[in-house]
């Protein structure tokens, strides 16, 4: 039976991949159109590719990495964006020959931390020692029969949820311990929350396209020009945050920026009722969480989080596999 005939008789079962191989060359080759793409694409003074690619990543894996993701679904409301522009160079350029578009997605998440990892400030003569972070690409995904579009509803973290939800959405999601989920949360210093989206507002820290541990200096810090303070932000829903303001980049650039409940529980021993709504009410007035330990640690070390971030970050973008293979 020819591949073609067999890929047919079982489209309703699992797409067929017909990828043999992968080469350094060629993840190169597309690296650098990825780089090309993620870097130039802009919105203003805004690269949304930069961190849609590493949302995408993990909204693409919550279930098992396979190239598809429900864009009806509100939990992925503004990947609209950057799904379609990855989705245009894949099929149209030829990388759907070369990997199925989970790799594609994978590697574009990838890329977009290296680029951004690149934006890291310094102005010494260390610069060049500056930490990276390092993540095996690895080839092997296999796309779902419908790919890039399912219908299928995958559960999402409630960003109203404390410290017991974030514990069990990165042990039975991505099969992540505690310091490693607590490390992954810090690619929440990429992006913004927007309230036409997701009902939130605004952003982790006050550069949105750098990846550092300034999420975590942020968090614990006790010089903010205003401390933490949890706000409604929410109309017909509620919509609960906590709002400072931030020391970094100057008074025009830091402005407000913000943290979900399940950033906050990160450092602080926060309890919500069912809205969300917190019984401390600013973040000097509650006590420290059991991971308050891990956040100092990658606060005051930029280098060791960027290590332990690339280790967990790697693990949640080979969630489902156990044999996917490094490129020859």
């Amino acid at each position: 039976m020819y591949l073609s005939q067999f890929c047919i008789a079982l489209v309703l079962l699992v797409q067929c991949n017909a990828f043999t191989s992968l080469t350094n060359v060629q993840v190169r080759q597309t690296t650098t159109r990825l780089t090309s793409l993620l870097t130039g694409y802009k919105v203003g003074l805004s690269r949304p590719l930069i961190p849609g690619s590493v949302r995408l990543a993990f909204h693409d894996c919550v279930g098992g990495c396979d190239g598809c993701v429900n864009l009806d679904n509100a939990d992925n409301s503004g990947l609209q964006t950057t799904a379609r522009e990855l989705n245009k160079v894949y099929d149209n350029e030829g990388f759907n020959k070369l990997m199925s578009r989970a790799d594609f997605w994978a590697l574009a998440s990838v890329t977009a931390l290296d680029i951004a990892a690149g934006f890291q400030e310094c102005h010494t003569v260390l610069c060049l020692w500056l930490p990276r972070p390092e993540i095996t690409f690895r080839w092997g995904r296999k796309d779902c029969p419908t790919s890039p579009s399912t219908s299928q509803v995958r559960s999402f973290p409630d960003g109203h949820g404390d410290l017991s939800s974030v514990k069990s959405f990165g042990n039975h999601t991505f099969g992540l311990n505690l310091r490693e989920t607590v490390a992954l949360l810090g690619a929440h210093t990429l992006g913004t929350a927007q309230k036409n989206q997701s009902g939130w507002n605004g952003k982790w820290v006050w550069n949105q396209h750098t990846l550092s541990n300034l999420y975590y200096q942020e968090l614990i810090s006790k010089s903010l020009r205003r401390p933490w303070t949890q706000i409604n932000v929410g109309k017909r829903s509620d919509r609960w945050q906590w709002n400072a303001q931030s020391n970094e980049g100057g008074k025009a650039k830091g402005g407000t920026i913000f943290m979900l409940n399940t950033d906050m529980s990160l450092y602080k021993d926060i309890k919500v009722d069912s809205q969300g709504r917190s019984s401390c009410p600013t973040a000097a007035t509650c006590g420290a969480s059991e991971t308050a330990s891990i956040m100092e640690e990658y606060a005051a070390n930029n280098a060791l989080w960027m290590k332990e971030f690339s280790a967990a970050f790697e693990k949640m973008i080979s969630y489902g596999y156990d044999n996917l293979a490094v490129p020859n």
